[in-house]
């Protein structure tokens, strides 16, 4: 997965005040789920989603996280 065209697309098809919505694993070792090495923080997430401000946060579960982002 190519992070940067993912990223211009989501761009290409949202609305100037779209919202993104990002459900995933938490970056610490669990006995299941993906390597860490290939999850993000919510910090990787803001880095990458640099048009976008965090308008709140979630737990949906014991293991993951949640972003609610809104396009500027």
């Amino acid at each position: 997965m190519n992070r940067s065209n993912v990223y211009k697309e989501i761009l290409r098809i949202l609305k100037a005040d779209g919202i993104v919505i990002i459900i995933d694993w938490k970056k610490e070792e669990t006995s299941f789920g993906p390597p860490i090495h290939i999850r993000m923080s919510k910090e990787d997430y803001l880095d990458v989603f640099k048009d976008f401000k965090l308008v709140k946060e979630f737990v949906p579960g014991p293991y993951h996280y949640g972003l609610l982002l809104q396009r500027i």
